[in-house]
């Protein structure tokens, strides 16, 4: 999970406390359109596993929550207890929190179903856990696609091309994390249902996926790729960033679940 750690470290590294509230005030979003109430955050003990920047350990403590935040690559944010650590292995006692909320994690993990077992473990009996994870479909079609074609270009030249060419840096994070993540798996509602069984889980909600996430931009589009191109081959790079399809990547191809 080295080079996964190191990718995602590089995000978080840049942003910015603007960012970061933009982030939290997504998160708030998503919560709210799934009629989950803020208020029942307060006085919980709460995991944010897969933490990255930390940005919704933050929102739930800012909710009143005992907030920790679990990643190989953590941001430490005030008011949050971090450790790192894989959420395969995880240094938290059984049944210790009452809301783990994980997502755009499991499926990047080498084992996931081991992760699910390991969280299963740290959520106490009547507790609540969200997974965000990808979700089979036309977009990552064309993203596997896309990671084929570039598979000879390294990261750092393609950060520098995504870069010049003024993607916003949210859009660019979910870009790099598409093409670049080592680890990228994507399921079916009866196959992500089916493993959330065998781990013990029982859902409870599907949440809507058409809203406002946390860690995406913009919606992504062929002119896009093409100027991205464009740079490579002035950066002496030759990269077919072409895809077939309908001429935008939409950010849909998510499913949450709100499971006990």
């Amino acid at each position: 999970m080295t080079q996964t750690a190191e990718l995602y470290g590089s995000f978080w590294r840049r942003h910015t406390p603007a960012v970061t509230d933009r982030m939290i005030e997504a998160f708030y979003v998503r919560l709210r359109s799934n009629d989950f109430p803020l208020d029942y955050f307060e006085g919980k003990a709460c995991l944010d596993a897969g933490s990255g920047s930390g940005r919704s350990a933050l929102g739930m403590s800012r909710l009143g929550a005992v907030a920790y935040a679990c990643d190989l690559a953590p941001t430490v944010q005030p008011g949050v207890f971090t450790d790192r650590a894989d959420i395969l292995d995880m240094p938290y006692p059984d049944n210790m929190f009452d809301f783990v909320w994980c997502s755009g994690v499991v499926h990047h993990t080498e084992d996931p179903a081991k992760g699910l077992a390991e969280i299963r473990r740290v959520l106490r009996p009547e507790g609540k856990a969200f997974f965000l994870v990808y979700k089979k479909g036309p977009r990552w079609d064309t993203i596997n696609q896309l990671r084929e074609q570039i598979c000879d270009v390294s990261l750092s030249d393609f950060e520098r091309a995504i870069v010049k060419a003024n993607l916003p840096i949210l859009q660019c994070q979910g870009l790099i994390d598409d093409l670049y993540v080592p680890n990228l798996r994507t399921y079916t509602q009866v196959e992500w249902e089916g493993m959330l069984t065998e781990a013990g889980f029982s859902v409870l909600e599907w949440w809507k996926p058409d809203m406002l996430l946390d860690h995406t931009g913009a919606t992504l589009e062929a002119r896009h790729f093409g100027r991205i191109a464009l740079i490579l081959s002035q950066m002496g790079i030759e990269a077919d960033c072409s895809f077939h399809g309908p001429p935008t990547i939409a950010s849909a191809g998510n499913m949450m679940t709100l499971v006990s």
